[in-house]
């Protein structure tokens, strides 16, 4: 696996500069299923809240394939639309990526959080738009990449 790397974007931490074992920002690195994720030693997952600030703090611009998130100190990181892998197949890729945090959401950890964006392109209108936000999912329907945090 290739050393992190890690980019301050001013807020309380540091993002990596590319998914678990990518080789690069553009690269998907390796898909997590929730138990892989809780057995990956050394790195750390960010929280459902540092996904939080990332996303209220930065701004997000849609370019090439992924999202460029610019800090307030102008730093910026790429996050690749890797999509999203479940029960059903691979979904969006190109068009959407979906994260992990390390948040559960229930006592019974039945249920986690991760983070989504995905680009939508009104009807008559030229622009790239996306939303994001943070979900919750069954624990074992979905396969993920991992962006960690320092």
């Amino acid at each position: 696996m290739k050393e992190l790397e890690y980019i301050d974007l001013g807020l309380s931490v540091k993002w990596a500069t590319c998914n678990l074992d990518a080789t690069s920002p553009e690269e998907t690195g390796h898909r997590y299923t929730f138990d892989e994720k809780s057995e990956v030693v050394d790195v750390k997952i960010p929280t459902r809240e540092q996904w939080k600030e990332l996303m209220e703090n930065c701004t997000w611009e849609w370019k090439n394939k992924g999202v460029v998130i610019t800090g307030k100190n102008g730093n910026s990181i790429f996050l690749p639309a890797v999509g999203e892998l479940n029960t059903d197949g691979l979904f969006e890729v190109g068009n959407a990526g979906s994260y992990w945090t390390s948040t559960t959401m229930s006592s019974n950890n039945k249920y986690s959080c991760y983070m989504s964006f995905i680009r939508k392109r009104p009807l008559f209108d030229w622009e790239y738009k996306f939303t994001k936000g943070i979900y919750s999912t069954f624990n074992s329907s979905r396969t993920l990449v991992i962006r960690s945090v320092q």
